[in-house]
């Protein structure tokens, strides 16, 4: 499909933001604060259950999309959700920067052990 403003994309990411908002993913091990499901099992407020409330919510996420290095907040897989948390865990030590930590993670596999020796190895420290 031939997109060269990305108006396409953004339909498509737009989607996904409603859905997460109104429906939820379903997945019990779910954290996103920007998913139905994720905000009830962190027992917090429902953000928008109708497409008329969601939406409003919906627009400053989309337009933070437009820099490919703005953060996105779909619903992740248990496995990706558990890396990234390691990551966090070991960048708040201060010692690599996140982008460094959470490649660590996805070839450690999530171990600590394993991420740190993969960064001790190839990543710069701060």
């Amino acid at each position: 499909m031939h997109d060269p403003e990305g108006k396409a994309l953004r339909r498509r990411i737009e989607r996904r933001y409603l859905g997460q908002l109104m429906t939820g993913c379903g997945k019990p091990h779910c954290r996103n604060e920007w998913c139905k499901t994720g905000r009830a099992n962190q027992e917090l407020e429902p953000k928008g259950s109708s497409a008329s409330a969601a939406l409003p919510l919906v627009k400053p996420l989309l337009e933070m999309a437009k820099g490919p290095s703005e953060p996105m907040f779909f619903c992740v897989d248990e496995a990706s959700q558990l890396r990234r948390k390691m990551a966090e865990m070991v960048a708040a030590e201060k010692a690599w920067d996140l982008e460094w930590c959470i490649a660590a993670a996805e070839a450690g596999k999530g171990d600590a052990t394993q991420i740190r020796e993969w960064l001790q190895a190839w990543a710069p420290r701060r």
